[in-house]
């Protein structure tokens, strides 16, 4: 059995497999914002936000990327103020995953695998954290 768990997961963690699905999943999701209407304040589809009433760190979030690639960049801000980082990352790491498949590289998957240092995940944590509580004040 463990032998089998190895090849498994050797075989789906294989870079070309990693970036083809960073690829599908990036395209897959901003062809579903990219087809739907406009946003609704009053409905969430966060379970989070449905279940407590308080909306999770991520919460609004769709609704601001939903701006952004309509380039509404102030309704997006308003949305949620890390959407554009977000989004930027987004269509970074796109491109990248797509050139790491076309050069057969896995220059992307290496970058992912990494172990973040404390003086980047601190700060990112602490901005997460004062974007919930705007969420929660502002209602999102």
């Amino acid at each position: 059995m463990k032998n089998l768990r190895a090849r498994l997961t050797k075989i789906i963690l294989k870079p070309a497999i990693v970036n083809s699905f960073i690829v599908l999943a990036i395209v897959g999701g901003y062809y579903y914002l990219l087809s739907t209407g406009a946003p609704s304040s009053e409905q969430s589809m966060c379970l989070f936000k449905n279940i407590t009433s308080i909306p999770c760190p991520g919460c609004g979030m769709g609704r601001s990327t939903w701006f952004f690639v309509r380039a509404q960049f102030a309704e997006s801000f308003f949305w949620h103020p890390l959407g554009i980082v977000f989004n930027g990352f987004m269509i970074v790491a796109l491109m990248w995953a797509i050139k790491d498949i076309h050069s057969k590289s896995d220059s992307l998957y290496q970058v992912l695998r990494l172990k973040w240092p404390n003086y980047i995940l601190i700060p990112f944590i602490l901005m997460v954290l004062i974007v919930w509580l705007r969420n929660i004040v502002v209602g999102i």
